[in-house]
């Protein structure tokens, strides 16, 4: 039994005659640290606390960076979680795309690398791997940005005392710029009449004739039609999850995604025959796994992946002779046909769901050749 009166004794806490109790301890790195206190249990909490910060990261207050053994891996994983996903609150292909390009690109390379060994040679090996396997500059960007962000975050933890990465001059080589596809009138004409063979024929159409994005065609629910005004609003996005392996609901791409888009006569017939399709041929009971809100379902009464799309389009396309046609294409098309018809770009860009018209303008409006041509000889008359 300890003696009354007798003081507690705690590793690190000295008990001193002018009533004051002096903390300390020594880091890893071998730098000692102490602080005065007048309350003992301030004290022993301040130690606990510098001795946890020793233990798993840095000290904020120090200037001398303590050694860790966090890993690229590792801190990518917290920036992805933290700056990305929470509060950035990116949707499903964005964090894909992120994760995507880490794990061909940068994990292979510095990931099993302590963060405070990363040196700026670390850096241009990955950036070289990526040239010689010749990555298009959007690539090579976000690889880039990647690299940074996590070093800075690295930084700003205390890990690192400097970002290797800032006197480093990462540029894209130059490229061609990759003309996207369009398709002409007669063009599209003939996939319109070429195309009926197809089991997705309407969302082709549909999709063709209201520019809306594959995640929006597969999300379009019968509560978002008004058939009385033949509208319909956009209000969300579906996409098949491959980690989770199901189907998932998102908010829009942007704020600007919500929209109300007008139905033309090509739509709205589609989804007339969509509708009687469903009054004539109910899903079955246990095959409609809770997709029965959902306008265009396949025979399984799922939703169905934007690369099963793409591969009924490109099946089209080698039937009808028609080169490189994709979902984005249709999108594309649809942008075109509205400028060719004299649409005020703010309004396209309005049913497009962009918040910049710049976006709208530079990428998803092309003149076709027929267009080039009929503007010549426009030009050659007068």
């Amino acid at each position: 039994m300890a003696e009354r009166g007798r003081k507690k004794k705690i590793p690190g806490i000295t008990y001193q005659k002018n009533g004051y109790v002096l903390a300390r301890f020594t880091r890893l790195n071998g730098e000692r640290v102490q602080k005065h206190f007048s309350d003992l249990n301030e004290a022993v909490k301040w130690l606990e606390n510098k001795k946890y910060e020793d233990r798993h990261r840095y000290d904020p207050t120090s200037k001398v960076i303590t050694p860790s053994n966090i890993t690229f891996d590792q801190l990518f994983e917290e920036w992805m979680q933290d700056k990305i996903i929470l509060e950035r609150a990116a949707k499903y292909n964005t964090i894909r795309l992120y994760r995507e390009r880490y794990e061909r690109r940068i994990k292979p390379l510095i990931g099993d690398t302590k963060v405070c060994e990363i040196l700026p040679w670390h850096v241009e090996k990955v950036w070289r791997n990526a040239r010689e396997k010749d990555d298009a500059n959007d690539s090579m960007s976000k690889i880039k940005y990647i690299m940074n962000s996590v070093l800075k975050e690295a930084r700003r933890k205390r890990l690192i005392a400097e970002n290797p990465m800032d006197d480093l001059e990462l540029k894209c080589p130059p490229r061609r710029t990759k003309e996207r596809r369009v398709l002409s009138q007669s063009e599209q004409d003939k996939f319109e009449e070429g195309g009926k063979f197809s089991s997705h024929y309407d969302e082709f159409i549909f999709a063709l004739h209201t520019g809306v994005r594959c995640g929006e065609l597969s999300a379009l629910k019968w509560t978002d039609i008004n058939w009385k005004e033949r509208t319909f609003q956009v209000t969300g996005t579906l996409y098949f999850d491959e980690n989770e392996k199901c189907f998932k609901e998102n908010s829009p791409k942007t704020t600007k995604g919500y929209r109300t888009i007008y139905l033309d006569d090509a739509a709205y017939k589609v989804l007339c025959r969509k509708r009687d399709e469903r009054k004539i041929i109910p899903i079955k009971q246990g095959h409609s796994n809770g997709f029965e809100k959902y306008v265009f379902l396949n025979e399984e009464g799922l939703p169905t992946r934007g690369q099963v799309y793409n591969r009924s389009l490109t099946a089209i396309a080698k039937r009808i002779g028609i080169d490189n046609l994709t979902m984005h294409c249709l999108r594309h098309t649809f942008a075109t046909r509205c400028i060719e018809k004299n649409m005020n770009p703010k309004t396209l860009q309005i049913i497009l769901g962009h918040s910049d018209i710049m976006l709208t303008m530079n990428l998803y409006v092309h003149p076709t050749d027929e267009q080039i041509i009929s503007e010549m000889k426009k030009l050659a008359m007068n």
